[in-house]
């Protein structure tokens, strides 16, 4: 990879792994892929127009490269989101609001908490943080409220938060993606490692929700 520019190619990492993602299908797949096995480590850099091919030479140079890049990134990202957010929409219809706010195990939280995690998730590490919404976190208060909202109220404060992290997405520039992050308990270092990582965070306790419906379908309540 000599003579490779520093910045201008794209790059993810996760642990031991190292992608170049340079063409524009290559990029498309590979994310998806990131998203899908799990991998919140991922760092993209912006720093000019210049994108490399799979192999890291013969450039292709171009803005219209580069603005491509930033759609797909843009399509992914709030796809995933919208996906997300149907995901939980789905396992919650079954369950009735009892079984909403209750823990079929002695162990674990409910699947309604979880919904108020994943709100107060989305709303500090990309409201407050990124798009200063000014939300104002209480962390613990998403896995204890001894009064939470209704069902309803619960999954359509986490599709308000979801429709805000889809609009400051769409938003981003290449500049703002890879501008400097910080917020309480984050180790990103830049908005968009942030962003990713939420949306990982999200899919990862989309698996303990499927688990919670599947225990109240075998308790055969639903």
């Amino acid at each position: 990879m000599s003579g490779l520019v520093p910045g201008s190619v794209l790059r993810a990492s996760y642990k031991c792994k190292n992608f170049l993602l340079l063409s524009r299908r290559q990029f498309a797949e590979h994310f998806e892929y990131l998203f899908f096995d799990g991998h919140a480590g991922f760092a993209m850099i912006f720093t000019d127009y210049t994108v490399y091919d799979k192999h890291g030479l013969e450039p292709q140079n171009g803005r219209s490269d580069m603005n491509d890049l930033r759609s797909a990134l843009s399509s992914v990202l709030t796809d995933r989101y919208t996906a997300n957010a149907g995901r939980v929409h789905e396992l919650a219809v079954p369950l009735a609001s009892s079984q909403f706010w209750r823990k079929p195990f002695a162990f674990g939280n409910s699947f309604g908490h979880l919904v108020l995690h994943l709100t107060g998730n989305l709303n500090y590490y990309i409201g407050a943080q990124i798009a200063q919404t000014g939300y104002v976190r209480d962390r613990p208060r998403e896995f204890n409220d001894p009064n939470p909202p209704s069902k309803e109220e619960a999954l359509k404060r986490l599709d308000d938060a979801v429709e805000m992290v889809v609009k400051t997405i769409r938003v981003q520039s290449p500049q703002d993606w890879s501008a400097e992050y910080s917020g309480t308990g984050a180790d990103a270092k830049n908005r968009l490692e942030m962003v990713v990582q939420c949306a990982a965070h999200m899919q990862h306790h989309i698996g303990q929700m499927i688990y919670l419906s599947y225990r109240w379908r075998q308790t055969g309540q639903i």
